[in-house]
């Protein structure tokens, strides 16, 4: 339940740029892994982060975006 409320926080984030549906808020997760770079800074934090800040991602894109 935690880590579904911060991403609520990251997405209520990005809708301050942009308002993206259930599937590109998934896809926004994956470019979070396939991206060089923004796998860089998260696995910068902590190794794995960027797959489970995805995960966390498509779990709120179905469960709460459609």
């Amino acid at each position: 339940p935690r880590t579904q409320q911060v991403t609520a926080g990251h997405y209520a984030w990005v809708c301050q740029f942009w308002t993206p549906d259930a599937e590109s808020f998934a896809g926004l997760g994956d470019l979070y892994v396939d991206s060089p770079d923004f796998r860089a800074r998260y696995e910068a934090v902590r190794p794995g982060l960027a797959e489970y800040v995805r995960d966390a991602m498509a779990v709120y894109a179905v469960e709460s975006l459609t």
